[in-house]
């Protein structure tokens, strides 16, 4: 059966920028990612893709319980505000302390784990550009564990 054809994405939209996205986050007020790919009639992994995006192009979107907010300096203007920025803020060095901790054991197995690694300086980089992409995958993905909690 081709894509197109199966009943949970027919009537979908191929994609959407994160320009769209961007725009609809625009009003600065919470939206869960269901209801921002019920929009736009996408998945809400799309949307997910489409917030980190705009997240790496520099723009502050808060993450939540509520969903997603598009938040600049100027709008911390209210303690609710402030308060969903420090609990990101929490989150975030929660995540950092959770690795630090990690980072001795991970030493000691990473000296072993070279012996079985590619020799070459490029082999090794293209080994670690992929634990850095599934390190920012892992952190991503508790992000969107704790907005469903």
């Amino acid at each position: 059966m081709r894509s197109e054809d199966r009943p949970e994405t027919r009537g979908r939209k191929k994609s959407i920028s994160k320009e769209e996205v961007f725009d609809f986050l625009s009003d600065k007020k919470w939206h869960t990612k269901f209801d921002i790919a019920a929009s736009f009639e996408v998945h809400p992994s799309t949307i997910s893709k489409r917030v980190k995006d705009l997240v790496i192009d520099g723009w502050g979107i808060m993450t939540g319980r509520q969903g997603y907010m598009l938040t600049e300096p100027t709008d911390i203007t209210d303690e609710d505000i402030a308060r969903a920025v420090q609990r990101m803020t929490n989150y975030m060095v929660g995540v950092v302390a959770r690795q630090a901790l990690n980072a001795k054991p991970m030493k000691r197995l990473m000296a072993a784990a070279r012996k079985m690694l590619p020799k070459t300086q490029e082999e090794r980089m293209i080994v670690r550009k992929y634990l850095v992409q599934l390190t920012h995958l892992i952190d991503w993905q508790e992000s969107e564990d704790e907005e469903l909690a």
